[in-house]
């Protein structure tokens, strides 16, 4: 039988408006290998046992990057292969590089690895304003390996349905 791991420093925390979605990234590691590690959130709780029920599970993927590269122009027709011409500029190095949140809330640890997961958080319209606190449980072979609490401040005011604010990306 395992030991359950609990966090020993304060609840991971964010905060959030009315009518908005904000992540909570959480980066697990073992020493040991755990297979189908399942995360379980319990919904958070706060005035007058007001739930947040919205709430959305990813497994962080990691993507092979096999040249250090940074963001370049070219002015060649996008069906040309690109071929560096001179030594990279780097921001980073070649490796596995996490990218896609991928829809699952089931993955495999290996041992002294670290995976992260991302817990997405909605408040809607009308959800009460005030602090909540809930839970991030690790499942694996029937049993919780770790438990991880976290709080959510939801502010007193809501944003609006459509955001008029320009954005570059």
């Amino acid at each position: 039988s395992r030991q359950v791991i609990r966090a020993r420093t304060p609840p991971a925390s964010i905060s959030l408006a009315r009518n908005e979605k904000e992540p909570l990234q959480l980066a697990v590691r073992s020493a040991e290998a755990l297979k189908r590690v399942r995360v379980e959130v319990a919904p958070p709780v706060g005035p007058g046992g007001a739930r947040i029920d919205d709430l959305e599970v990813n497994v962080v993927g990691y993507v092979p990057i096999d040249y250090p590269t940074n963001y370049y122009r070219s002015d060649t027709p996008t069906w040309h292969r690109k071929i560096p011409q001179q030594a990279p500029a780097c921001d980073g190095w070649a490796g596995m590089w996490p990218d896609p949140l991928l829809p699952r809330d089931t993955f495999d640890l290996a041992a002294n690895t670290t995976q992260p997961i991302w817990i997405t958080v909605g408040a809607g319209k009308e959800t009460p304003a005030g602090d909540y606190s809930g839970k991030v449980r690790l499942v694996s072979g029937g049993q919780t390996v770790a438990e991880v609490p976290f709080a959510v401040h939801v502010w007193d005011f809501a944003l609006p349905d459509e955001n008029h604010v320009a954005a570059i990306y």
